[in-house]
């Protein structure tokens, strides 16, 4: 029933409307809507304006700029530890990508921290049109679905992709590992997340078995970069084939929790 029901919603396109208000919906509790009126009154703690609520849903699956702002902060902060906590120091970082940046959820909570010239990038150039007048602290451009990036070889320190790899097939997730790898000068640090062993107890029997064998699995692969693709990916999967050589640092099991369930993972390069 409820397959029939998206097939018809998305046969007369309506899927994403229909996504749009159920998924805000989900989350209507009355703490979000005071914070949200708050937000939208007040502004958010950084001074930066906050995205309308349609670019936001394309970034997170939700319309509300609290939980976008919050969730921001509650990401970035589980990543520096995460960085921290095994033996990387950002502060010695002198140049950043955001790859997959959005509207600009993570970078805006990584430019207080001072530490290196900001760089994002993202497939979606609406969403890169809007940081780039709103968030004028960072350098931001748009990609193709393909690489490669317009970066010189060499020229990050460190380059986070959050929610990037769970969105794309297995022929684009080497092809943009091994473009991260060109554009990260050597002993650089790469972070990245994927849908782990957390998120795909959703999965139906299957599908798990596969994952379980080392197996990516995908959800609709014929759009791929977008939300509506969702791959997961076991450690077993991505040692064999994301890796690229490079030394794996640690692996950040995801957490139970509304934003911090997708597997995390710190390399470095050769």
């Amino acid at each position: 029933m409820k397959h029939a029901i998206k097939s018809a919603l998305r046969a007369l396109g309506l899927i994403e409307p229909a996504r749009f208000l159920f998924n805000s919906l989900r989350l209507a509790r009355p703490s979000v809507i005071a914070e949200e009126l708050w937000f939208r009154i007040a502004g958010p703690p950084d001074g930066f304006p906050l995205p309308p609520p349609r670019l936001i849903f394309l970034v997170i699956g939700y319309a509300w700029g609290s939980v976008y702002y919050s969730s921001g902060r509650t990401v970035v902060n589980h990543m520096l530890l995460s960085l921290e906590r095994n033996g990387v120091d950002p502060g010695g970082f002198r140049s950043i990508l955001d790859f997959g940046c959005g509207c600009g959820r993570l970078i805006r909570h990584v430019h207080p921290l001072g530490i290196g010239s900001l760089h994002g990038s993202d497939y979606n150039s609406e969403l890169i049109d809007w940081c780039q007048r709103s968030l004028q602290f960072a350098r931001f451009q748009t990609n193709n679905l393909t690489p490669p990036l317009q970066y010189d070889d060499n020229a990050f320190d460190f380059i986070y992709a959050r929610s990037v790899f769970t969105h794309l097939g297995l022929d684009l997730q080497k092809a943009w590992m091994a473009e991260l790898f060109r554009v990260l000068r050597p002993q650089g640090i790469l972070y990245f997340t994927t849908h782990g062993e957390l998120l795909a107890r959703r999965l139906g029997p299957e599908e798990q078995q596969a994952f379980d064998a080392g197996k990516l699995v995908v959800h609709q692969r014929n759009v791929e970069g977008e939300n509506l693709c969702t791959a997961y990916q076991s450690r077993r999967f991505v040692e064999e084939n994301l890796t690229l050589g490079n030394d794996l640092i640690a692996f950040v099991p995801g957490e139970k929790g509304e934003h911090l369930q997708q597997d995390g993972y710190i390399l470095r390069k050769h």
